[in-house]
C-alpha cells in the first residue's frame, strides 16, 4: 500500500486530516492560477481578438454556468461509484489541458472558424470542470470538521485569493509591453498565458491524486433502481421544501451575478480603454481586500451562523454594480478611485458570498446523497446563470438601438445593464431569509455587534487564539474582559480549559462580563474547578449573566466548603433574582446566622431581597433589631428592595430606634420603598443630624421620594449652577395660583417664595426654608409636623442644602395636593 492509500471503509485519522487539507490547500493554489490565466480579463481579450460581440460575449459568459447542468448526471455517477477522488483528478485534468488546442486557435482554424472553435473548447472545457463538482464538494465537505469550516474554508479561499492576485499581474504587465513594444503579437501573448496555465492544472491533477479520501456517505436510492433510481433520487432535493428555498435564492442570485458579468471587462477594454495592468490592479485590490476579509468571515461564520451574514453579503453585492454606472472616461482619474474603492469593498462582499453560499449549501443538505443535493442546485444555477448573460448580451445592443431615456438623460446601454443587477441582486435578498440553516441571531444583531468591535479587540482575540505564553494569552483576556467583545465568547469559554489558574480565572470574569449566555454551561463546568479562585469566579459570572438556567447549579454550591465560593453563589442567585431559590437562600441565611457567618448572611439577606417576595420573610423583620449593623442595614435594604408595606410599621419603630448614622441611610431607602409618609419627620430629624454629605442626599431622596418630588433625584445628582436655576424656577412656581385660592392668600406667598428666592440666591438656606415653611398653612400630619419643625427652629441653627431642598419639597406636595387651611 503507498504511503497515501487508505482503507475505502476506514474514517481518516486525525493526522490523515490534516495532511489532507494541506494537500487541498496546496491544489487551491495551483487550481487558482490556471483560473487566473485563462478566465476573466484574459479570456475576455482573446474573445475580442477573436471578434465576439456582445451576443457570443454573453454566450462566452453562458458557458460555464450552462455547464453545470452537467452536474444532474455525474451526481449520479458519483453515488454510483461511492469515491470521488478519481473523477475530480482526471475530468479537472481534462478541462485544464483543453487549453492546449485554445492556445492553437489563432493558427489553425481559417477566419470565422476560430471564435467557433474557441467557444466549443470553451464549453468543453467547462462541461469537464463541472463534472467533478459534486464529487469534490461532497469529499472536502466530510474532510473539513464541521465546527471548523468556516475558518477553514475562509483561509482556503484567503490563499487562493492571495494566488490569483499574485498570478494575474505579472501576466498583465506583460501582455500590455511584451505586445505594445512589439516583442511578441497579442495571440503568442495569449498562448504563454494559456501555456503556463496547461502547466499548473498538471500540478493541481498531481495534487488531487495525492490528497486522501474519507469514507463517502451513499444514498440507498441512488446505488439501485437503474434510472428511475436516479429520477427518484433526484425527485427527493426538489420536494424538499425546506432545500427548495435554497434554489429558489441560488436561482434568483444566479441571475443577478451574471447577467452582467462578462460586460464589466468589456466595458473597461472597449469603453473606458482600460490596459491589462489597470484590470488586473483592479482585481488586486479586489484580491486583497478579500485576502484580509476572507478568515473574518469564516470566523464570523461559526460565531453567529451564515444566514444573517449571507444577508449582509448580498447586500453589499448589490451595490457594487452602481459605482459602474459612475464610471466616466471623460474624467478617468475620478473613474479609477471610484472603481478602486469599489474593487475593494466587492472583494470584501464577494468573499463573503463565496464561502457562506458553500457553507449554507453543507449546512442545507444531508450527508447521504449530498452530491444528489448539489447536483440539484448546480442545476438551477446553471440554467439561471446561464441564460443570464445571454440575456445580458441580448440587452445591450437592444439598449443601443432603443436608448432609454430618463429625466433628458439617455445612459449608457452598459450603465442601463449594471443598474438592472443591482436590482436583481437586490430582489434576491429576502428569499436569505427562508434558508434552512440555523442562526442565533439577526443580520440587524450582528451588524450591532459588528459595530461595536474594534481592531484592539480583534488583535487581542488573536492573541489568544495563538498565544504562546501565559502572560499573553492573560493579557489578552483581560483586555477582551476590559471591552466586552460578544465576538470573543467562543474563544473565553475554549479559555476555560488552559493549563493556568489565572487564564482561567480572567476568562471566567471576561465571560461574566460579556454576559452572553451561550456561555452558561462552560462556566457551570468550572464550578468545581480544582482552583477556588476560579470557581468562584465563574460563579459571580453566572449571577452576571443571570440567567436562570444557572440556578440550581449555583444553590448546590450553597453548602461548598469555601466561605468565599458560598458568598458568590448566594450573590449569583440574588442576581438572578429567582423565587424558586428562595428557600434555598433562607437556608443559607439561617446557616450563616448560626455559625456567625456575618458576611455570608449579608450576602443572603440581599440576596432574598433580590428574588423579590410578595412579602418580606419574617427573618428580614426579626433582624432590623438585631446587634450587628452590618445585619441591620442589609435587613433595611432588602425590605426596601422587596418594598413590603406590612412591614413599614417595624421598619419605621426600628429606624426610630437607630443611633448608627450609616444604618439611618439604609433605613431611609426602606421607608421610602414601603411607601411610609408617616416616618418624614423622624426623616428629616435624621437628616439633620447626619454629617455625612452622601447620607445627607439618600435621605433627602428618600423623602423627596416620599412626597412625589419629581425633581429632588435631579437636584441632588445636578452641579451647583443647574441645582440654583432649578430651585428658583421651582420656588416661582409656587406663586401660581391653584384653582380656588383667594387673591390675598396668593399675593402674602407671592412675597414670600419671592424673598425666599432671594435668600436661597444668597446662600441663606435657613431663611429661604423658613419664608417658605410660612407661605402655607399644611393641615396635620407628617408634612405638617416637618414644616412646623423648620418652623421651629432655633434663629443660630444653620440649614444644609438638602435639608432645604426636603423644606421646598414639603412646600410644593402642600401646595399640589391642596393639603391647606386658611391663616
Amino acid at each position: 500500500m503507498t504511503p497515501t492509500a487508505t482503507h475505502p471503509n476506514r474514517p481518516l485519522t486525525r493526522l490523515e486530516v490534516i495532511r489532507a487539507l494541506r494537500l487541498s490547500n496546496i491544489e487551491a493554489v495551483a487550481a487558482t492560477v490556471h483560473l487566473s490565466l485563462t478566465g476573466g480579463a484574459f479570456q475576455t481579450g482573446f474573445a475580442l481578438w477573436l471578434g465576439a460581440g456582445s451576443f457570443w460575449m454573453g454566450v462566452i459568459g453562458a458557458a460555464p454556468t450552462f455547464a453545470a447542468l452537467i452536474q444532474l448526471v455525474s451526481s449520479v455517477v458519483v453515488e454510483r461509484l461511492g469515491q470521488r477522488k478519481g473523477i475530480t483528478a482526471w475530468f479537472s485534468l481534462l478541462s485544464r489541458t483543453l487549453w492546449l488546442p485554445i492556445l492553437l486557435i489563432p493558427w489553425l482554424p481559417p477566419g470565422e472558424m476560430r471564435l467557433y472553435a474557441f467557444v466549443a473548447l470553451l464549453i468543453v472545457s467547462s462541461l469537464a470542470i463541472q463534472v467533478p463538482v459534486p464529487a469534490f464538494t461532497s469529499w472536502l465537505s466530510d474532510l473539513v470538521p464541521a465546527d471548523h469550516r468556516g475558518r477553514y474554508f475562509g483561509r482556503r479561499n484567503m490563499l487562493a485569493g492571495l494566488t490569483a492576485m499574485a498570478a494575474s499581474l505579472p501576466p498583465a504587465w506583460f501582455l500590455d509591453r511584451a505586445v505594445k513594444d512589439g516583442i511578441v503579437s497579442e495571440p503568442v501573448g495569449f498562448a504563454v498565458l494559456f501555456g503556463v496555465a496547461v502547466v499548473f492544472g498538471l500540478v493541481s491533477f498531481l495534487v488531487l491524486l495525492r490528497q486522501p479520501e474519507p469514507p463517502m456517505a451513499r444514498s440507498d436510492r441512488m446505488t439501485s433502481g437503474g434510472l428511475s433510481g436516479a429520477i427518484a433520487a433526484y425527485r427527493g432535493p426538489l420536494q424538499d421544501r425546506a432545500f427548495r428555498r435554497v434554489l429558489w435564492f441560488s436561482g434568483v442570485f444566479a441571475v443577478g451575478q451574471f447577467i452582467a458579468a462578462p460586460f464589466y471587462t468589456v466595458y473597461a477594454l472597449q469603453e473606458l480603454k482600460l490596459s491589462y495592468m489597470w484590470l488586473q490592479v483592479l482585481g488586486a485590490i479586489a484580491s486583497l481586500a478579500s485576502l484580509a476579509s476572507m478568515p473574518l468571515w469564516g470566523y464570523l461564520s461559526d460565531k453567529f451562523g451564515n444566514r444573517p451574514l449571507l444577508v449582509i453579503a448580498v447586500a453589499g453585492v448589490s451595490l457594487t454594480p452602481l459605482p459602474w454606472v459612475a464610471a466616466n472616461p471623460e474624467a478617468m482619474t475620478m473613474t479609477l478611485i471610484i472603481l478602486c474603492l469599489n474593487n475593494a469593498f466587492g472583494g470584501i462582499v464577494w468573499a463573503g458570498v463565496g464561502l457562506l453560499q458553500f457553507n449554507v449549501l453543507i449546512e442545507a443538505t444531508p450527508a447521504e446523497g449530498r452530491s444528489v443535493y448539489v447536483g440539484a442546485l448546480s442545476a438551477v444555477t446553471g440554467i439561471a446563470g446561464g441564460l443570464a448573460p445571454i440575456a445580458g448580451g441580448l440587452i445591450i445592443p437592444l439598449l443601443a438601438a432603443h436608448p432609454v431615456t430618463l429625466a433628458g438623460i439617455s445612459p449608457n446601454a452598459y450603465h442601463v445593464l449594471f443598474a438592472l443587477n443591482s436590482v436583481i441582486r437586490l430582489v434576491s435578498l429576502p428569499l436569505v431569509k427562508g434558508m434552512p440553516v440555523s442562526s442565533g441571531a439577526s443580520a440587524s444583531a450582528v451588524l450591532g455587534q459588528l459595530g461595536a468591535i474594534r481592531v484592539g479587540s480583534l488583535i487581542q482575540i488573536h492573541r489568544l487564539q495563538h498565544g504562546q505564553t501565559e502572560e499573553e494569552r492573560r493579557n489578552a483576556v483581560s483586555a477582551l474582559s476590559a471591552s466586552r467583545v460578544g465576538l470573543a465568547v467562543q474563544e473565553l469559554t475554549l479559555a476555560l480549559a488552559d493549563p493556568s489558574h489565572r487564564v482561567r480565572r480572567e476568562a471566567a470574569r471576561a465571560l461574566g462580563e460579556i454576559g452572553d449566555a451561550a456561555a452558561i454551561d462552560a462556566l457551570v463546568g468550572c464550578l468545581d474547578d480544582p482552583s477556588s479562585s476560579v470557581a468562584q469566579e465563574a460563579a459571580e459570572a453566572l449571577g452576571r449573566i443571570a440567567n436562570e438556567r444557572a440556578g440550581p447549579y449555583l444553590a448546590a454550591l450553597l453548602n461548598a466548603e469555601a466561605s468565599d465560593l458560598r458568598i458568590s453563589a448566594t450573590r449569583a442567585l440574588g442576581r438572578i433574582g429567582s423565587l424558586a431559590h428562595l428557600p434555598d437562600l433562607e437556608s443559607a441565611l439561617n446557616r450563616s446566622l448560626s455559625a456567625e457567618r456575618w458576611e455570608e448572611a449579608e450576602a443572603a439577606i440581599e440576596a432574598i431581597g433580590a428574588c423579590h417576595p410578595s412579602a418580606a420573610p419574617a427573618v428580614l423583620v426579626r433582624l432590623l433589631r438585631h446587634d450587628r449593623r452590618g445585619i441591620r442595614s442589609a435587613a433595611m435594604d432588602a425590605i426596601g428592595e422587596i418594598g413590603d408595606v406590612a412591614s413599614g410599621e417595624a421598619l419605621e419603630e426600628a429606624f426610630g430606634a437607630e443611633e448608627d448614622p450609616s444604618v439611618r441611610t439604609h433605613g431611609a431607602f426602606a421607608l421610602a420603598r414601603t411607601g411610609r409618609m408617616s416616618a418624614i419627620p423622624e426623616l428629616y430629624a435624621a437628616l439633620a443630624a447626619t454629617s455625612s454629605d452622601v447620607g445627607r442626599k439618600q435621605i433627602a431622596n428618600a423623602i423627596g421620594a416620599l412626597l412625589g418630588d419629581p425633581d429632588m433625584y435631579r437636584l441632588l445628582t445636578g452641579g451647583p449652577m443647574d441645582r440654583d436655576s432649578a430651585v428658583d424656577k421651582a420656588i416661582k412656581s409656587l406663586t401660581q395660583r391653584p384653582s380656588g385660592e383667594a387673591g390675598f392668600g396668593s399675593l402674602r406667598r407671592s412675597r414670600r417664595t419671592a424673598r425666599a428666592a432671594d435668600a436661597y440666591a444668597e446662600g441663606d438656606y435657613r431663611t429661604a426654608a423658613l419664608l417658605l415653611a410660612r407661605s402655607v398653612s399644611a393641615t396635620s400630619g407628617p408634612v405638617a409636623e416637618l414644616l412646623a419643625r423648620v418652623e421651629a427652629m432655633d434663629a443660630n441653627q444653620s440649614m444644609t442644602p438638602e435639608e432645604f431642598l426636603v423644606v421646598l419639597a414639603a412646600v410644593r406636595w402642600v401646595v399640589r395636593s391642596g393639603s391647606e387651611k386658611p391663616r
